[in-house]
């Protein structure tokens, strides 16, 4: 996120230890007389995962049709940030995900929060997750996250490896980018855009090319066989700097028209005038 401009008031890592919920949870249904049953704790962290999607009366509904009255009571009215901050020095999950968060502050990672509720659904992960979000009120959402998960591997008959690992959509990170004015301008890794009238002059296009690749500049050929406009519709969306178009005069003469396409300046060039052009442009 730095690397892209991003200041950290403007994102927040939300963090918090897969088996700190059902240990918390636990401890705070004992200080009310009850029993968390082991046999609903994952369908229990199934559910508060799904709190911020489902209205108020339907999770306070659900929750009572998992855990009975009693028991839904305690966890809908007491499970609070404050009441886990005091409960999480107890467990042995809450005192590791304590140090992971002052490990993080002392390398200058200042913009990460304990967050109870977040729970991340899948039953994989066995230790640390996170989440990424966007502070804007524009973009208010989760970004990307993931955690740890030690016996993944086993799945799949291998030997367990304790490994990290994340997921993100392009599509978020770009809305982030978007919202905060951070979204680069794109800029062609291409110098010349070499559109081709007809297929008689592949070959010549593709020695002209290698040619001019000799010069370090880097030129990419159409060989769709499409419409000379629709080439350079691809080129100019592309952002292409330049345009060479190569017919049969072209390749008689040796005499070329070069278009700038960002000013629509036209150079006629020879062949040996090409590279000398586009550098004195490109610099």
């Amino acid at each position: 996120m730095r690397a892209f401009g991003a200041r950290d008031s403007e994102f927040e890592i939300r963090i918090n230890q897969r088996s700190v919920i059902p240990e918390t949870l636990s401890l705070l249904a004992r200080e009310h007389g009850l029993t968390l049953p082991k046999e609903k704790q994952a369908e229990l962290l199934r559910l508060m995962d799904k709190r911020d999607k489902l209205k108020p009366k339907v999770y306070a509904e659900e929750m009572r049709t998992l855990l009975g009255e009693k028991l839904s009571n305690v966890v809908l009215t007491h499970y609070t940030p404050a009441t886990i901050r005091k409960l999480i020095t107890e467990t042995k999950a809450g005192n590791e995900l304590l140090t992971l968060l002052e490990i993080l502050e002392r390398r200058g990672i200042t913009n990460i929060i304990h967050d109870p509720y977040l729970v991340r659904g899948f039953d994989y992960y066995t230790g640390m997750i996170f989440e990424v979000f966007d502070t804007s009120k524009e973009n208010n959402r989760s970004l990307f996250g993931g955690g740890r998960y030690d016996n993944l591997l086993e799945l799949f008959n291998k030997d367990p490896i304790p490994t990290v690992g994340f997921g993100m959509g392009d599509v978020t990170l770009r809305d982030f980018l978007d919202t905060h004015n951070l979204l680069p301008e794109y800029s062609s890794a291409t110098d010349l855009y070499i559109a081709v009238m007809n297929p008689s002059v592949f070959d010549f296009s593709a020695q002209l090319a290698q040619r001019l690749r000799r010069h370090d500049l880097t030129i990419a050929v159409d060989y769709s066989g499409k419409k000379i406009g629709d080439q350079i519709k691809t080129a100019t969306k592309k952002n292409v700097p330049f345009l060479l178009v190569v017919g049969d005069d072209e390749q008689d003469t040796g005499i070329y028209k070069l278009k700038h396409l960002p000013t629509k300046k036209e150079y006629i060039v020879p062949e040996s005038q090409i590279a000398e052009v586009l550098f004195q442009t490109l610099e």
